[in-house]
């Protein structure tokens, strides 16, 4: 005698349907980081060789529906002079469109820092992001600073 668990083909169709019409929710897709404008806050006149310093930098969320994500360190390449050329721009990502207000006028300003140790003799040249101009080129103010020597005078 042979056993059947399904002898309705219905009941094979209606559970079929039940599976296949569950509500499954798709993973929404994450936001895309944007950037941020940044600048920089109590830069040092100059540096000396061998030291580390923490390099303090305010950026501005694009508006009130944006959460911080962080800062975007780069240099230009590997190297000497790669190296002392540094790229820097605040990360942000927006929030739901259901969790913000597009109409609020705070952009709040977020404190973060970076630290930097100083192992070139010729000065360092930061690239802080401004934004983008007209044509969609990404605009950077531009700190030099200095290497202090530690040739004897």
């Amino acid at each position: 005698m042979k056993k059947h668990i399904f002898k309705n083909p219905l009941i094979i169709l209606l559970l079929c349907i039940l599976c296949l019409s569950c509500d499954k929710e798709e993973p929404a897709n994450p936001p895309a980081p944007e950037f941020a404008k940044v600048r920089p806050v109590n830069m040092p006149a100059f540096f000396e060789p061998g030291e580390s310093y923490n390099i303090e930098v305010v950026y501005v969320l694009p508006s009130s529906c944006h959460t911080p994500f962080g800062l975007g360190i780069e240099r230009k390449g590997n190297s000497a002079e790669g190296l002392r050329n540094i790229f820097v721009t605040g990360i942000t990502r927006k929030d739901s469109e259901d969790a913000c207000d597009e109409q609020e006028e705070a952009n709040p300003e977020i404190d973060d820092s970076f630290y930097i140790s100083i192992d070139q003799q010729q000065p360092y040249t930061f690239y802080f992001w401004t934004g983008l101009n007209e044509n969609g080129e990404h605009q950077f103010e531009e700190v030099q600073i200095p290497v202090k020597s530690t040739k004897p005078e």
